[in-house]
């Protein structure tokens, strides 16, 4: 195909057959999903899912690839269909227009996928997202994941038992006031345990 020949002289026509055959799952079609999809139908994938429940709104505008004048109003998962499209006619695009969670994910993993793409910013969907691919597939999907939410969240947790900490420190027998003290600064072990808590909260 005439407009992916460029990529085949960078990549040979065997690669270029491995994406046109690729499926790829993209939950979350905003400032990540929408340029993940992009250039993933730029990149010759032929198969691509695509899952959001939200409508294109103004604010979206300016950092949105899919947000337009003309698409304010309209379902992101259409707007972005019809864009893939006009880049690629012969990929097969797959359309969810649902919320991830625990009514609508089993839908969606009613396919197979090369890869899954966290691109949303909702910490319970993302989780689930995660979950889903880690208890009931094995992580046979490749997962690749935007964490800004969970990192939020797991900051949120830490400052939360920090301040606890602070309000009724622990004396344990054996142990000096100042060496409890001591143990609430510490970053690696308070953070662990702020994702452990967000990844137990389903």
């Amino acid at each position: 195909m005439e407009r992916f020949s460029r990529s085949e002289l960078l990549f040979g026509k065997e690669n270029m057959d491995k994406l046109k055959f690729a499926h790829v799952l993209v939950v979350g079609i905003g400032g990540v999903g929408g340029y993940v999809c992009e250039v993933l139908a730029r990149g010759g994938v032929g198969n691509l899912s695509i899952v959001d429940f939200d409508n294109v709104s103004e604010s979206n505008i300016n950092r949105q690839i899919i947000a337009l004048s003309s698409t304010i109003g309209r379902p992101k998962v259409e707007v972005m269909k019809e864009r893939i499209f006009e880049i690629n006619p012969n990929c097969n695009v797959l359309t969810y227009n649902v919320k991830v969670n625990k009514e609508t994910i089993g839908r969606i993993f009613d396919d197979k996928f090369d890869f899954v793409v966290d691109a949303i910013d909702d910490l319970n969907g993302k989780i689930l997202l995660a979950k889903t691919c880690h208890c009931m597939y094995a992580f046979r999907y490749r997962f690749v994941s935007t964490t800004k939410g969970m990192h939020d969240h797991a900051e949120r947790t830490k400052n939360k038992q920090q301040k606890k900490n602070l309000a009724h420190p622990r004396v344990h027998p054996g142990r000096s006031s100042a060496h409890c003290s001591d143990r609430i600064g510490c970053k690696s072990r308070t953070q662990g345990s702020a994702y452990k808590n967000a990844y137990n909260i389903l």
